[in-house]
């Protein structure tokens, strides 16, 4: 099955976005020790509107071509 590059894209935003929340819970929940100068939800919170203009591209794009 051939996967579109919007589809691709899309996914590994998402899945940054939800390593990097997880990763930032292991670290408040002292599960994941280590000193760690960022707060890794600031990171996935740059993805958040990258993520909403592709799923909109996506949806314009391929409603048109019907």
């Amino acid at each position: 099955m051939f996967l579109k590059k919007e589809v691709i894209l899309l996914g590994v935003l998402l899945s940054l976005r939800i390593i990097f929340t997880i990763v930032q819970i292991l670290i408040d929940y002292k599960i994941l020790s280590g000193p760690y100068g960022i707060n890794f939800m600031d990171i996935s919170e740059i993805f958040t509107y990258p993520i909403l203009i592709l799923i909109i591209y996506s949806a314009i794009k391929y409603k048109t071509r019907e």
